[in-house]
């Protein structure tokens, strides 16, 4: 027998065991999942990208070339071979689809059309997911094409295994903190090359290791039924379902507190002692207090889809979940409801003025401007113009205009009139250039916000004949506002 003739194949044979036993990689398999209620309301989840965490220089496998054996030579693999091989948006779809198709409300669906889409949605984000990629172990084959088989010829690419090791860190929007970590596992073993093989794989084991998240006890009682983890001692502990706590038809009767005739330097601190920062997923904006009870106006804008939102009152004095009652996409109104109302909390609200201050009348604006840090912002002006029946983004409003300096993150902020009552809120600004402010500022008046969310004044009336009523017709009559 001839035995040379088989020499190359036995040496490839050879180097393909060598090289299989150089990487022997470790294997996961995908974890039971965990029934839902069919009327279970889960919170906003978004993926918010990884971070290789490998010792710098540590080895994660091998790789070889063949065309039919994948054999010598090979070369091994170190975390900075590795680096580019983690796509963000191809493993953000990933983890999408992975956990969406257990029931999560998962934000950031590649299929959003539009950016006001995306904005409205991310909004709503009350916990960010971190993917940190601890472990990393791969077995490749970079497969060469080979011509003389024709139409069934091995076209090339990679093929092999991959596993990998992911800590999830979960961060809650609301809290401002890292509330829940937990370790899985993903392995894939692709038999058929393909020239995005490696992409493939590392989609694969993420997909298995996102699966795996979402059937962890603790991060699925966190997310579909707020249940604290018990190790983590700064939450209380609460086992409550996800439904709203208000009524979203709650009516709303404002007292018709008198008008401040004289202007004095208390009104604007009592107007930043009423004003707040309102965070909400991945953005933040302004409001102020209307009721002794938490009830807070703010913009659409500002808190999108949201159902529950955070709140900071002046000085970053107290940190509070709020829920979102109602809001108006078309006048960019919200309003919003504390969950709880701490006792130290002393609101004072201010009188609303439902007339609209006089052109050259002074101003006052009080934000968040550009920054969380720029809390308590007080900026001052005039009334420049009145605008009625003014398309902006996409419907027919009034507004009043102003020269007060304002920055995104004013949005929903409290306008004041000279004499410290609330006459608006801060919406939308016109800048000719993205590092400067035109001082061509939007504010809506505060008695069509109340309008629009259906909040009333006591003894008070007032016309809006651009308003639309419930069934969407404009009313051609006054409106009667009781508080």
């Amino acid at each position: 027998m001839r035995y040379h003739l088989f020499l190359p194949l036995i040496i490839s044979l050879c180097f393909a065991g060598i090289l299989s036993g150089c990487a022997s990689v470790q294997t996961a398999g995908y974890e039971p999942e965990i029934t839902s209620p069919t009327d279970a309301s889960p919170a906003p989840i978004m993926y918010s990208g990884h971070k290789l965490k490998l010792p710098i220089g540590e080895e994660v496998g091998v790789v070889g070339q063949g065309s039919m054996i994948c054999g010598w030579p090979y070369g091994r693999l170190e975390r900075t071979d590795i680096k580019g091989i983690f796509d963000s948006p191809s493993m953000r779809d990933t983890f999408h689809d992975a956990l969406e198709a257990q029931n999560y409300d998962v934000i950031g669906n590649a299929d959003f059309i539009f950016d006001e889409d995306i904005t409205d949605e991310a909004l709503r984000t009350e916990y960010k997911i971190k993917a940190h990629i601890i472990g990393v172990q791969i077995k490749a084959c970079n497969e060469r094409p080979i011509i003389s088989l024709g139409l069934f010829a091995n076209r090339g690419g990679v093929d092999g295994e991959l596993f990998l090791r992911i800590r999830w860190s979960v961060y809650d929007n609301l809290r401002r903190a890292v509330v829940f970590q937990t370790i899985t596992e993903g392995y894939t073993n692709r038999k058929t090359p393909n020239k995005e093989g490696i992409t493939l794989m590392v989609n694969d084991a993420f997909e298995m290791a996102a699966h795996n998240l979402a059937t962890n006890p603790e991060f699925h009682n966190l997310i579909f039924r707020g249940a604290r983890p018990e190790k983590n001692e700064t939450w209380e502990e609460s086992h409550k379902d996800r439904p709203r706590i208000y009524r979203q038809d709650e009516k709303i009767i404002l007292p018709a507190t008198p008008l401040h005739k004289h202007e004095t330097p208390s009104h604007i601190e009592a107007a930043q002692n009423i004003s707040v920062l309102v965070q909400a997923g991945i953005g933040h904006g302004s409001g102020f207090f209307i009721t002794k009870q938490g009830h807070i106006l703010t913009n659409h804008h500002v808190v999108g889809n949201a159902q529950r939102v955070r709140i900071v009152t002046k000085g970053k004095e107290e940190k509070l979940i709020a829920e979102v009652l109602r809001s108006d996409k078309s006048r960019d109104v919200a309003l919003l409801k504390l969950e709880e109302m701490p006792d130290d909390l002393n609101i004072t609200p201010l009188p609303i003025r439902t007339d609209w201050p006089a052109i050259s009348e002074e101003i006052y604006a009080i934000g968040a401007p550009l920054s969380v840090s720029m809390q308590d912002t007080v900026s001052k002006g005039i009334i420049s113009a009145h605008r009625e029946n003014r398309l902006t983004f996409g419907a027919q409003q009034d507004y009043l205009q102003g020269d007060i300096t304002i920055h995104g993150g004013n949005s929903g902020g409290i306008l004041l009139d000279r004499f410290g009552n609330i006459s608006g809120l801060s919406v939308a600004g016109y800048s000719p250039a993205l590092d400067s402010n035109a001082n061509l500022n939007l504010f809506i008046p505060v008695a069509s916000a109340l309008q629009a969310l259906d909040i009333s004044i006591s003894g008070r009336s007032l016309t809006h004949d651009n308003m639309p009523n419930k069934n969407g017709i404009a009313s051609s009559s006054p409106v009667q506002i009781t508080q």
